[in-house]
């Protein structure tokens, strides 16, 4: 379904975008139609957001604990336990297994 849209020309990207918000967010079909440019929010990527967001891949990727803090230099597991939780959240979302 995500594929549908012709992504060749600007109405089949817009489309395409606004069926990504539907499946990402579970919003009702009324709700992207209110939307604005300004109600995304801007993220900025930090190194620490960067490095958060390469721990918690590698775990949704199943690497194991252990490799993954030595790979980014962790002196401790316990200090990148919280990605697997927030991993493990990630594989329970319905969103989680749909490719876009």
């Amino acid at each position: 379904m995500l594929d549908a849209p012709d992504t060749d020309i600007l109405q089949g990207l817009r489309d395409r975008a606004i069926l990504h918000v539907y499946f990402y967010t579970g919003g009702r079909c009324s709700e992207p139609g209110t939307l604005r440019v300004r109600d995304f929010r801007q993220d900025v990527i930090t190194p620490h957001s960067a490095r958060a967001t390469f721990i918690t891949q590698a775990y949704e990727a199943g690497l194991h604990g252990e490799d993954i803090q030595r790979t980014v230099g962790h002196a401790s597991i316990t200090t990148i336990e919280g990605y697997n939780r927030t991993a493990k959240r990630h594989r329970k979302s319905v969103s989680f297994g749909m490719l876009y």
